[in-house]
């Protein structure tokens, strides 16, 4: 069973049944977890939404955390940073498993698993695009093809185009 820890150090169980699909199908979120895999229901990119994650997560949680006796303002509360990622993965580890069928369950897998290595991978280029200094380097020509000096920063992010 996948799992995660939020900031409080509680440990949470990601179990996706039938039940849990129907709850939170009813629920006021009105998703439909069996989607969530399927590119063309949008729904993977919805959850990028950090808020909709976390109240997601805790209907999928909800009976461990009324065990609990934790609110749903208390498991907000506690879900910031690495625990995020942490249950995210969880989340979408047990929708794969949730899957019926052995081989999509499997196709399901691998594709998480590529997700995840192509995420890896782009970070690992823009650590060493840090590293190196070229990234530094690319935004103060930026900069400065926009009439600032590397020292004469714009008043806000808003003001730097980013087309």
């Amino acid at each position: 069973m996948a799992t995660f820890t939020d900031t409080a150090g509680r440990v949470w169980d990601v179990r996706i049944d039938v039940e849990t699909i129907r709850t939170i199908r009813e629920s006021e979120l009105k998703i439909n977890l069996l989607e969530v895999l399927d590119p063309k229901s949008g729904l993977l990119e919805r959850l990028s939404d950090p808020v909709m994650l976390v109240d997601l997560l805790y209907l999928v949680c909800k009976s461990q955390a009324d065990c609990e006796q934790i609110s749903p303002a208390d498991f907000g509360r506690a879900m910031a940073g690495d625990a995020i990622a942490e249950a995210t993965d969880a989340l979408l580890e047990s929708l794969v498993n949730f899957c019926p069928n052995a081989r999509l369950r499997n196709v399901q897998s691998q594709m998480l698993k590529a997700a995840s290595r192509a995420r890896d991978q782009a970070l690992t280029a823009i650590e060493a695009k840090i590293a190196d200094g070229s990234l530094e380097r690319a935004m103060n020509a930026a900069l400065a093809q926009h009439g600032h000096s590397s020292g004469d920063a714009p008043g806000s992010l808003e003001s730097i185009p980013l087309g």
